[in-house]
């Protein structure tokens, strides 16, 4: 751990705490997964983002034959703070690169990534926008996604429910959906089936709004 936090120090001058503990695996996934954690904003002990566990896993086998599979995105109360200032620059540009172009890899050496997620689970994660040049501010609250196999071809079963809240324009909605998604991305089609969508609360100078969308 003060390898790791000291490591975090010296590339992004942000303070990285790793409260809970940290496991990895091997087989038939390799992947990792981390307790409760901060990170800092940049030169400074303000909290930028959280969050109480989180575990990724990639599958073994597909990466002897250069090929990224990802078996596994379990995220629990995730909570970021995301910041643009008035000149145009974000909180999070650093983390990002800072600009930096990567080198290309060499010819031959690019792997293949494919999108073939086994599911996708986010409990309770909060992400606030606030806009400095607009003065404005939004969050999403309460964020539960549960998803099935995420791939191109295969049809998924998608839940997510959050709170949507804004100044500007005066927003504040409790919204819900369910759906089926399938994707080509070869064809650059996608279709959706059994869309039920809710929402209700203030938004577009309605009050006690209440919304209701079903189709395919």
């Amino acid at each position: 751990k003060p390898q790791i936090v000291q490591a975090v120090k010296d590339k992004t001058q942000r303070t990285l705490k790793l409260d809970g503990e940290i496991k990895l695996s091997f087989f038939p996934s390799v992947g990792g997964r981390l307790g409760r954690a901060t990170l800092s904003e940049r030169a400074s002990d303000k909290e930028f983002a959280g969050v109480e566990e989180m575990r990724i896993a990639v599958k073994l086998m597909p990466l002897l034959s250069k090929r990224v599979v990802v078996d596994t995105v379990e995220v629990k109360s995730l909570r970021a703070d995301i910041v643009r200032f008035k000149d145009g620059k974000t909180n999070v540009d650093d983390l990002a690169g800072g600009g930096d172009k990567a080198a290309p890899a060499p010819k031959g050496a690019e792997g293949q990534f494919m999108i073939d997620i086994d599911h996708v689970l986010i409990e309770n994660a909060t992400l606030t926008f606030t806009d400095q040049a607009a003065g404005a501010r939004y969050a999403l609250a309460k964020i539960n996604l549960k998803t099935g196999r995420i791939a191109s071809g295969v049809p998924t079963n998608i839940e997510l429910a959050f709170a949507a809240q804004s100044d500007k324009p005066k927003l504040s909605l409790e919204t819900a959906l369910k759906t089926r998604l399938t994707f080509d991305l070869d064809k650059q089609r996608y279709s959706v089936e059994g869309l039920d969508l809710n929402a209700k609360g203030n938004a577009a100078g309605y009050s006690n709004l209440v919304v209701n969308v079903k189709g395919d």
